[in-house]
């Protein structure tokens, strides 16, 4: 995804059952700002490049993370 500085935009996944998660880093336990779970996540305004990781929740058991990349011009 590709954005202008200063915006925001939705990132929606899919192929999950159970419960989306959506971090800001590859590892560790520090959940992205704004909306954290569900199939669609709104960034805050962005001025840099920024990477979001997404997971999967079924069952208990939580899948290994998923990088989106939002590019800033």
């Amino acid at each position: 995804t590709t954005i202008c500085s200063g915006s925001s935009t939705t990132l929606t996944a899919s192929g999950c059952n159970g419960s989306l998660t959506w971090y800001s880093s590859a590892t560790g336990t520090t959940l992205a700002s704004g909306t954290t779970s569900g199939l669609n996540f709104t960034t805050p305004m962005l001025t840099n490049t920024t990477n979001y990781h997404i997971s999967c929740t079924e069952n208990s058991y939580e899948s290994s993370r998923t990088a989106v990349i939002i590019t800033v011009n």
